[in-house]
């Protein structure tokens, strides 16, 4: 509390501690002893307009301590004798530090997830373009044209393997891309980063990987936590120009709802986590903020693309974990996965039986796309591999199909997403029911197929990922079908 000339003349041991002063060396002191000149000048004021209008008010107020910006939410309120005159100000402040920050990070969150569900959105539908693109070029690359258009169809097809990266990219972010998890140990995935790690990293970067016995198993797609590990040890590189140190440790850890409200990225529960550390240059806040946000990047045009962190951080969310960074300027950073905790069980095989080399297709197949070019395209090839192709452009079109045509359908190969009511594995769930001797193939540009796919049907559900190569169906339909004609490029997708 004030006296009416700005002194200091009742205080409590939390301002004191606060302070570092003793209650004792507060009191009586004027405004400007106590607080930076600014803030003095700002709680004058308040003072002041208390005295004018005798109303009380909130303020907040932002106040360096330790040289650490703390903020305040302060109730200020006149202080009258019994006569009711103004005899003093008194305040009571609360620190809303944390809760501040937590505001903020929940706001990046929703800001993240908007971007996301866009991104997402734009990569299904340009995949589909891809589709129709790389698939009539792979037809024309059959026509048999001379040399000179060989080549030219190859440069196009190389394009268009680069506009799908770039898709799939985006599709890491937004949380949609198609993962296989597993249980993995880290400690297995030592050797293999052990050589990419020293070839990318190079001579005047030292690293060291340090996995605590303890650690349990968490339910991840390993090739993609690899590639997450090697962005992360990438981008500290690259903050330490003239060489450096990255430490890479990983430990249990539980998330409990103090440090969940605190980092809202990551929700409550167990994980494996996965620190990597550097003594590089270190973020301000205003890069941390914005630091996995796609093509944002503090590096020259020519030195990334700035989708490295956005990936890492898509792809550990959609795992059912949450990233978080601790950096500043000049201390360097720590970029944090944290990964689902899980039980160790065997790791699935997978083997098949060798593919025979000269065969042919046959049998009937329905196609069901509701892209008509997409599906004009799916009949085309599949025509060319030996099916009679019907085709159908929802999934209640298609089940009319089947009923005219019992015991006809021997494959339907199907898009996950579909208009009018009906998706791939629901129709995949009726026709099963119905036809139980019909074999499944899907196709999508979106990750959420996968999903659906998981929950809905066994786990030999094929999916193909668009824009998909001629080979991939090739070989999917080799182990659906068990008979192919003579390929020698398998390159199989299995959902």
């Amino acid at each position: 509390a004030f006296d009416p000339q700005h002194r200091l003349i009742l205080v409590n041991r939390e301002m004191a501690r606060l302070y570092g002063k003793s209650k004792a060396e507060l009191l009586e002191k004027a405004l400007h002893e106590i607080f930076p000149p600014a803030v003095a000048d700002r709680f004058r004021a308040a003072n002041e307009r208390i005295i004018a209008t005798g109303k009380a008010f909130f303020v907040e107020d932002v106040i360096e301590q330790g040289g650490v910006p703390r903020t305040f939410e302060t109730a200020k309120f006149a202080l009258r004798d019994a006569q009711g005159n103004i005899t003093g100000i008194a305040g009571v402040a609360t620190d809303i530090t944390e809760r501040k920050q937590a505001e903020e990070k929940r706001r990046q969150a929703h800001r993240m997830e908007a971007i996301g569900n866009m991104t997402g959105g734009v990569a299904h539908d340009f995949n589909n373009l891809l589709a129709v693109i790389l698939g009539n070029l792979e037809l024309l690359e059959r026509a048999g044209l001379n040399e000179k258009n060989q080549q030219v169809i190859q440069y196009a097809i190389h394009a268009v393997g680069r506009g799908a990266e770039l898709v799939r990219q985006l599709l890491a972010f937004g949380r949609r891309q198609t993962l296989r998890t597993v249980p993995t140990r880290l400690a297995d995935l030592f050797p293999g980063l052990r050589d990419m790690m020293t070839r990318t990293l190079g001579e005047a970067i030292v690293w060291e990987w340090d996995v605590a016995p303890d650690v349990a198993a968490c339910l991840i797609d390993p090739m993609q936590l690899e590639s997450a590990i090697l962005n992360l040890s990438i981008n500290a590189r690259d903050a330490m120009p003239n060489g450096g140190k990255i430490a890479i440790r990983s430990y249990n850890v539980t998330v409990d709802a103090a440090f969940a409200t605190r980092h809202p990225d990551v929700p409550v529960g167990r994980y494996v986590a996965v620190a990597v550390t550097d003594s590089g240059t270190g973020m301000t806040p205003e890069v941390q903020a914005q630091a996995f946000e796609p093509y944002f990047t503090t590096k020259d045009m020519d030195h990334g693309s700035g989708l490295g962190l956005s990936m890492v951080h898509g792809f550990v969310r959609q795992s059912g974990g949450g990233v978080t960074i601790d950096s500043a300027p000049g201390r360097g950073t720590t970029v944090t996965l944290y990964l689902p905790q899980t039980e160790m069980t065997q790791p699935i095989s997978e083997g098949r039986d060798r593919k025979p080399e000269k065969v042919s297709f046959s049998g009937t197949v329905l196609i069901v796309e509701d892209q008509a070019d997409v599906r004009e395209l799916a009949v085309e090839q599949l025509e060319q591999l030996g099916f009679h192709a019907l085709s159908a452009g929802t999934g209640r079109e298609a089940l009319s199909i089947l009923a005219t045509h019992v015991g006809e359908i021997d494959l339907l190969f199907s898009d996950v997403f579909l208009g009018n009511g009906m998706n791939g594995p629901e129709l995949a769930a009726v026709v099963k029911r119905e036809r139980p001797n019909v074999k499944f193939l899907f196709a999508s540009g979106y990750v959420d197929g996968a999903q659906n796919i998981g929950q809905s049907l066994d786990a030999d559900a094929y999916l193909l990922n668009k824009p998909y190569r001629r080979a991939a169906l090739i070989d999917a339909l080799v182990d659906i079908m068990g008979a192919s004609p003579d390929v020698t490029e398998p390159s199989r997708a299995k959902a």
